[in-house]
């Protein structure tokens, strides 16, 4: 599996000092610095930025290119921006082949591909939140639990204008509205029969989903509704 991957890190790190103590802390340092800044190119813009933070892709041995959503697929990665005209420049353009330096099959559906893995993926995380004790269901305990200051985001499968979700919106100030999901959705990831109504704690489970739902948003061709 041959593929290109530009390796930059961040070179700004505390050098060892004379003292034994100090040098074998910076080693430390040094090691947790390059872990974190881990930075690869964008294939279609060119752009450098933080792994994390780009589309991770893998080239099988037939030469099938897959999205690694999880960035922990075996093999070498090509990365691309999270916005919607690169991917479509990578795929217009060749550059998976360039970048694989080797003929590649890339689907006629990838983007619809990588949507669905995502919309999957941030269902999979509100189910991971109730299990973990951040998610606040219904609006009754949504709206108790405002004061608090306490959600990070309230997810909704209300219509607009009903009651209960004028009610939280009025109260909700700043906290970002979602409203990708279906009733049904909700209530299948969560097992219940009628999920409209939840709110997610500050945390890194909502950080991690907030992060993946801007993803999908600028992925995707259709317009949303989400606002901050």
């Amino acid at each position: 599996m041959v593929l290109m991957e530009d390796h930059h890190t961040d070179t700004n790190v505390p050098s060892p000092h004379d003292s034994p103590e100090l040098a074998g802390t910076s080693t430390c340092s040094e090691k947790t610095s390059k872990k974190k800044t881990q930075q690869r190119t964008c294939i279609a813009t060119r752009e450098v930025s933080d792994k994390a933070d780009l589309l991770r892709f893998v080239c099988d041995r037939s030469g099938q290119i897959y999205f690694d959503l999880t960035h922990k697929l075996p093999g070498r990665g090509i990365y691309v921006s999270t916005k919607e005209d690169a991917l479509k420049q990578a795929i217009s353009k060749n550059l998976f082949a360039k970048a694989a330096k080797r003929q590649v099959r890339v689907p006629d559906d990838l983007l619809h591909q990588i949507e669905v893995q995502l919309r999957q993926s941030l269902l999979n995380l509100i189910g991971l939140s109730r299990r973990a004790g951040d998610l606040i269901i219904s609006a009754d305990k949504i709206n108790k639990f405002i004061k608090s200051n306490e959600i990070e985001c309230y997810i909704t499968a209300s219509c607009e204008g009903s009651d209960s979700r004028c009610e939280i919106e009025r109260q909700i100030g700043a906290c970002r509205v979602i409203l990708d999901f279906s009733s049904e959705e909700l209530s299948d990831v969560l097992g219940l029969e009628n999920a409209v109504h939840l709110a997610m704690k500050k945390g890194g489970l909502s950080q991690k989903f907030l992060k993946q739902l801007d993803v999908l948003h600028n992925l995707s061709t259709a317009s949303t509704k989400n606002r901050k």
